[in-house]
């Protein structure tokens, strides 16, 4: 890619095949864009000259490459990253397992380098926002740790402050540091909510995580809380009951981000819908549950929807791409079909409207952040790319990113990362898991 030697959050980017996901705009096969101060400041479609002013910006020549925003995540549980290949029939041990036995042995510098490394990770795999749903914090020291580790990465983030696993149901979480978490960071790039525990009234008979069950007493005190300090919330429903008891409860609202939902039908939908209620769907776990993500449900009744990783045992990390084909995969279980356009949609804008900062990115558009990747064209993988956008969610893989830019600071640039030492941060990371199963055993 050719470049001026000193790229600063100024300049202007030529040439390029642009997918903004603003409708106004649309997909040009050739156009420019400048950025200012790290934000989108104008684009020019087709051969349109840049206004003088931006004429003199340094410039980024696009040529072979497709601009898109930087991929949103909706729910990742990014302390658990060193278990990418560590489950399974070499292990013996389940998701469930794990959390109760190994989550209480990190310390606060364990769950810095997990979260570090995956947040690094995430940003070489063009994920530019990521929604850590943090349900290892045992301490304030621990959320302290993970918060800094997303800042000291550069990743735009999502931090939702959650339990621990030896939290009684009868022990109310420590909602008191989540609020003052989100009050102490000084960080533009990170937006809090609330991770809460799991209310199986409709389902008592819920075999999974009965360790995270509360009574629903205290789970309301618990929301009343955050929703008096103006914190958003999210929890996970997986347990079997339908959609009206949580409205019921007091649930739903815009400020709650459900977590899975995949029991639900139509009239589910529609409740939540009524309430405004956004949602995330991961579908590594849905595949693993064999359940079909009712995603024409969801979006025919008007629902926000995202896509997720959740845990790194079952999507293996943060691969959009791969997240694209898995859901794919399963709608066509399900005899449903999934356009392209409605693929990235998922993993751009819509997961940006999932978590409340569509007016910051999600698309390439005049006033945003400028958080977008570059994909080159002309790999093994993506050549010919006909059809970008078909490409993107059909044919493209991580190592087809040249480059990743949050708030126009470039992070990764010829396809490496900048200003990391991957070895150290690896070599950490697996001195760490080494020492923590020995602990654990």
């Amino acid at each position: 890619m050719k470049t001026t030697d000193q790229i600063t959050k100024n300049f202007i980017l030529t040439n390029i095949r642009l997918i903004s996901m603003d409708q106004d705009v649309g997909y040009l096969d050739k156009a420019s864009f400048s950025v200012r101060e790290g934000v989108i400041s104008k684009i020019y479609k087709e051969d349109e000259i840049p206004d003088k002013l931006d004429s003199d910006l340094p410039k980024i020549d696009g040529k072979g490459y497709i601009a898109m925003p930087g991929f949103v995540d909706t729910h990742t549980h990014l302390w658990n990253s060193p278990w990418k290949s560590f489950l399974g029939t070499a292990s013996g041990l389940n998701y469930e397992i794990l959390c109760k036995k190994m989550g209480p042995l990190f310390t606060p510098e364990d769950s810095y380098s997990a979260v570090h490394a995956a947040s690094l990770e995430a940003l070489s795999a063009g994920v530019t926002t990521i929604n850590n749903w943090a349900h290892n914090l045992p301490s304030p020291e621990h959320a302290d740790a993970e918060l800094q580790a997303m800042e000291d990465a550069g990743i735009r983030g999502h931090f939702t402050y959650g339990y621990h696993y030896e939290l009684s149901p009868e022990e109310p979480m420590n909602v008191a540091d989540a609020i003052r978490l989100r009050d102490s960071s000084a960080s533009k790039r990170i937006t809090f909510r609330l991770g809460l525990r799991n209310d199986v009234t409709p389902d008592p008979n819920f075999p999974f995580f009965k360790f995270l069950n509360v009574a629903p007493a205290l789970l309301k005190q618990e929301i009343a809380m955050a929703r008096e300090a103006g914190l958003p919330i999210s929890m996970h429903v997986l347990n079997e009951g339908k959609a009206d008891y949580y409205a019921k409860a007091g649930y739903l609202s815009s400020d709650n981000l459900i977590i899975h939902g995949y029991h639900w039908d139509d009239a589910d939908w529609q409740v939540l819908a009524d309430h405004n209620t956004p949602v995330s769907f991961s579908p590594s776990t849905a595949n693993g549950m064999r359940r079909i993500i009712p995603l024409t449900s969801a979006q025919r009744s008007g629902v926000q929807c995202g896509l997720s990783f959740d845990n790194y045992a079952g999507s293996g990390g943060p691969n959009m791409f791969k997240m694209m084909t898995v859901a794919r995969i399963n709608q066509q279980l399900g005899k449903k079909k999934i356009s392209d356009y409605n693929l990235l949609s998922l993993v751009t804008k819509n997961g940006a409207g999932v978590l409340g900062i569509s007016d910051e990115v999600g698309t390439i558009t005049p006033g945003k952040q400028a958080d977008f990747i570059l994909v080159k064209t002309d790999s093994l993988a993506m050549a010919p790319a006909k059809d970008s956008v078909r490409a993107l969610t059909n044919t493209a893989n991580p190592g087809d990113i040249d480059s990743v830019y949050v708030d126009g600071t470039p992070v990764k640039r010829n396809g490496k990362m900048l200003r990391i030492h991957t070895a150290e941060i690896t070599n950490d990371l697996n001195s760490r898991f080494e020492r923590l199963i020995r602990l654990m055993n």
